[in-house]
């Protein structure tokens, strides 16, 4: 807090955070002509114009002995002219302008109407009502999309890709996965898949396979973002020719598959 004792003419720095000022007058001067209010209000005490080093608010007129003066918000300095040959007396007021409007509550806004606010809530507009309101949020709403192999698909030639699976996506960021089972021939193999809409590739594995059938269990997955309808295909290859095959499902009875599990394509919407 700072006191300034001001006359004349003149511009006075002010403190940072000075939201309002008390102005008091000594002697009322002799020139002031009298008013009607209570207390009495004069004309011709002095002149003050709050600034902020840019420029400069609105003339504010004393008219009081004694007056609480709120300035603007941004105000560094005021300017001032003072009447009479009088001095006065000004004390810094620091926190926030009284000219600043309380922030209003959502109940007051015109277009808002709360009711029975619960922890969670959410302002939704409801068109129908021409209004904001709250309401509980809304379970989200998953779009999912699943392929599954209704049948075993044989790899006969070598580095020639075949197709397995596909899922069609619409435009978005998409989680794709799912399990590629493969059976081996009678030679040492290495199964080859991805996953492409047919210029890149996402999501691709490999997986050497011992000499006799066995099943071996893998997983294919990735994130793509297509700007438009997509198709993605699950493609799989093996490194020789041979008989490898691409499971629909695990065979029954098969000890290392304790539970069933079948070659699909499956793809969940994230955004």
């Amino acid at each position: 807090m700072a006191t300034y004792t001001l006359s004349g003419s003149g511009v006075q720095t002010l403190n940072a955070n000075v939201g309002a000022l008390h102005v008091h007058f000594g002697t009322i001067p002799t020139s002031a002509s009298i008013g009607h209010a209570n207390p009495s209000n004069y004309y011709g005490l002095a002149l003050i114009r709050a600034g902020d080093g840019t420029g400069y608010f609105p003339t504010i007129a004393l008219d009081s002995a004694d007056q609480w003066l709120g300035l603007p918000v941004g105000t560094t300095q005021i300017g001032y002219a003072i009447m009479g040959g009088v001095s006065i007396t000004v004390t810094e007021v620091f926190g926030s302008s009284p000219l600043v409007s309380p922030t209003p509550s959502l109940g007051s806004l015109t277009d808002v109407l709360v009711s029975g606010a619960s922890n969670g809530d959410l302002l939704t507009w409801v068109s129908s009502a021409s209004k904001w309101e709250n309401k509980p949020p809304s379970a989200p709403s998953l779009t999912f999309v699943k392929s599954t192999l209704a049948a075993d698909v044989t790899l006969t030639t070598s580095g020639t890709l075949v197709n397995i699976l596909t899922v069609a996506l619409t435009p978005g960021t998409w989680l794709i996965w799912g399990p590629i089972l493969f059976q081996n021939a009678t030679s040492l193999q290495i199964a080859m898949w991805h996953i492409t809409d047919g210029t890149t590739i996402f999501g691709s594995g490999d997986n050497v396979m011992a000499t006799g059938s066995q099943d071996y269990q893998n997983m294919v997955w990735a994130v793509v973002t297509p700007a438009s309808n997509t198709t993605y295909t699950l493609q799989a290859t093996i490194n020789a020719s041979s008989s490898t095959k691409v499971l629909a499902s695990t065979r029954s009875g098969n000890v290392w598959a304790r539970q069933p599990i079948s070659t699909e394509l499956m793809a969940l919407k994230l955004a």
